[in-house]
């Protein structure tokens, strides 16, 4: 509320990254009353050391042991008359985009984070011996590495794709601070989709990395612990990564009735087929749900669209970055046909549930023939003599 040259703010704001280091901090909060013709949501400025303003103790983590958590508490809290960000009521503009940043931030942070965990156990594997050899050349250790690394390369391609979309749209704009907020709301898509295609790899490959460190995985003594501790929260904050699976269908639904995107499909080919079958269970979603309010009562429908979205993207950027590669290798296409395999079959069977749970028939989608198995060995082979996770 405003009570004279001051807002006065009371609440306590929960999990705070870098609250113990920071000297001022954004808070959004809701205007009690009409205040200069506007209401609502609104973004706050906020010293620290403004009176009423105080801090809990630091959280005891899982994890993220060298990051600040603690409460932000609120009470009586004057802040100047001056110290709103952007405008009263307009709160709401602010916050999403500061998510779609985070989003897409986090996803390359988790991509980078997962590397790390991969090239951590890489090392253990190639120097230490078991059974009178590296512990990198059995067959099943080499499955993993291979998965990881075409995981990690197809990740790295839809967050590259991402950003370069998001920097061209920004410099069509001039970059200003408007051109780069609404590049990023034009991406919101796939932000979400970096940030829980990130996110989850890097849950996929730091247990693994663990894995391979076998027993010594277990010991905080080496790197594994730490990697698997600290990837848990990537799928929680910026938006849980089943808020996000409920926003990507809606996002889409806005777009489609904006004009903006146009449902996929149409062709023979495993992409194409995948948009397709994504098309067909998408519209009848509409069909059931309508594109009111309702139409994301279906939680674990909008799980499945926005699964076979994510699995789409990646493939097809994976594809992408293939084909204009400038110094394209064997493993490259192996990793290409190894994404693109397991994307259709993923797709395949979300599109095959969705059907059923919709009623209608399910749709085609076109699996490529290819030796999965030895492709993850070539990858890997790849990799262990590289050293490193680098294509």
């Amino acid at each position: 509320m405003r009570d004279g040259d001051h807002w006065v703010l009371n609440g306590t704001k929960q999990f705070i990254t870098n609250a113990g280091i920071a000297d001022v901090g954004f808070v959004f909060a809701k205007v009690q009353g009409e205040v200069d013709g506007a209401t609502g949501f609104t973004c706050f400025i906020v010293p620290f050391d403004a009176p009423g303003v105080s801090l809990g103790a630091e959280e005891d983590k899982l994890g993220m042991y060298g990051s600040s958590t603690r409460q932000v508490i609120l009470q009586d809290a004057r802040i100047p008359r001056d110290h709103v960000l952007g405008q009263i009521g307009r709160g709401h503009v602010i916050a999403f985009n500061i998510l779609n940043n985070g989003r897409y931030k986090l996803g390359g942070t988790a991509l980078g984070s997962a590397k790390c965990a991969l090239d951590a156990a890489l090392e253990y594997v190639v120097g230490r011996k078991q059974f009178g050899q590296r512990i990198a050349d059995f067959g099943m250790i080499r499955r993993k590495i291979g998965q990881a690394t075409a995981d990690i390369y197809a990740v790295e391609s839809a967050i590259y794709r991402a950003g370069g979309a998001i920097d061209a749209l920004a410099d069509a704009g001039g970059r200003t601070g408007e051109a780069k907020l609404a590049a990023l709301q034009d991406f919101a898509l796939e932000c979400s989709i970096a940030k829980i295609a990130g996110s989850e790899l890097l849950g996929r490959v730091a247990d693994e990395a663990l894995q391979m460190f076998g027993g010594y995985g277990f010991l905080e003594e080496y790197p594994a612990a730490k990697y698997l501790r600290d990837a848990r929260i990537a799928r929680i904050y910026e938006g849980t990564n089943e808020i996000n699976r409920i926003v990507m269908p809606r996002t889409l639904l806005k777009k489609l009735g904006a004009g903006e995107l146009a449902l996929g499909g149409g062709g023979d080919s495993p992409l194409a087929s995948m948009k397709a079958a994504h098309a067909t269970c998408f519209t009848a979603a509409v069909e059931r749900h309508g594109s009111g309010r309702g139409f994301d009562a279906d939680q674990e429908l909008m799980a499945h669209l926005a699964d076979m979205m994510t699995a789409i993207y990646l493939a097809e950027s994976t594809a992408l970055r293939i084909a204009r590669h400038p110094r394209l290798q064997p493993v490259h296409e192996d990793v290409a046909q190894l994404v693109l395999a397991q994307a259709a079959a993923q797709v395949a069977q979300l599109a095959g549930e969705a059907a059923v749970h919709l009623g209608i028939s399910p749709p085609a989608v076109t699996r490529p023939a290819a030796d999965l198995l030895a492709l993850r060995q070539r990858i890997a082979a790849h990799v262990v003599d590289a050293g490193s996770c680098v294509l």
